[in-house]
């Protein structure tokens, strides 16, 4: 005649099967964010690919962070001019950024001007306005250590500008424009030579813009690559 189990035997059952979960479950977290972080070094990979195309066509320069097209039309952003290099609007959205996405902003009418979530911004000290024309690639001393975009701590408009986001990545003490460690205490970036990379907190932070060129102008203002320490963003 077969027994059924005892109630300590059940409890020593639930008692292994929660340790085992308790141990697995966070393997599987970092799994599942590890599998996120490929994704998007990929999308960095050929965001960065697309730029270095556009310089080749346009002289070696970048377009800029964003330009105002006048009348009654709104500020767009690099994106709009990357996007034929890369002709996907998924690939500048993070699979790791926790905001929801925008579909439009306040100051287009679909289709004309596309839109979708940005999780990245473009190097403001290379592609910026407030510089007047962008600098060209002949004027960057270290390509390959010169970041050209990277994961981007607010940024969720892509093509238009309403007021409220960053497309950006511009000085370390801004409050929102920085590259969050949203990947397992790193974040993605991509450089000016057209190559990504996950670096951690600790690998970026250690450099400074003298040494390292993280920015085409190093400052007092803008010495380290700024993370927020809690991965959000």
């Amino acid at each position: 005649m077969r027994r059924g189990f005892t109630l300590i035997e059940l409890l020593v059952v639930i008692a292994i099967i929660a340790i085992l979960a308790a141990i697995l479950f966070p393997v599987f977290a970092r799994a599942r964010e590890k599998a996120r972080q490929s994704t998007c070094l990929s999308n960095v990979k050929q965001i960065s690919l697309g730029l270095v195309m556009y310089m080749q066509d346009y002289d070696d320069s970048l377009p800029q962070t964003y330009y105002y097209r006048g009348g009654s039309t709104p500020l767009i952003t690099w994106t709009l001019f990357s996007y034929p290099y890369v002709m996907n609007w998924q690939l500048y959205s993070c699979p790791s950024a926790g905001r929801s996405s925008s579909t439009y902003s306040a100051n287009h009418t679909p289709p004309t001007t596309p839109s979708a979530k940005l999780d990245y911004g473009l190097n403001a000290h290379l592609a910026s306005p407030y510089h007047g024309q962008a600098y060209s690639l002949a004027q960057v001393k270290y390509p390959a250590q010169t970041i050209l975009i990277a994961d981007c701590g607010r940024a969720e408009e892509t093509t238009t500008y309403n007021g409220s986001n960053s497309w950006e990545l511009y000085r370390t003490f801004h409050v929102s424009r920085f590259i969050p460690a949203r990947h397992n205490g790193g974040g993605n970036m991509g450089f000016l030579d057209g190559h990504a990379k996950w670096y951690t907190l600790q690998e970026t932070t250690g450099n400074d813009g003298v040494d390292f060129e993280w920015t085409i102008a190093p400052t007092p203002e803008s010495h380290d690559i700024y993370f927020l320490r809690d991965g959000s963003g």
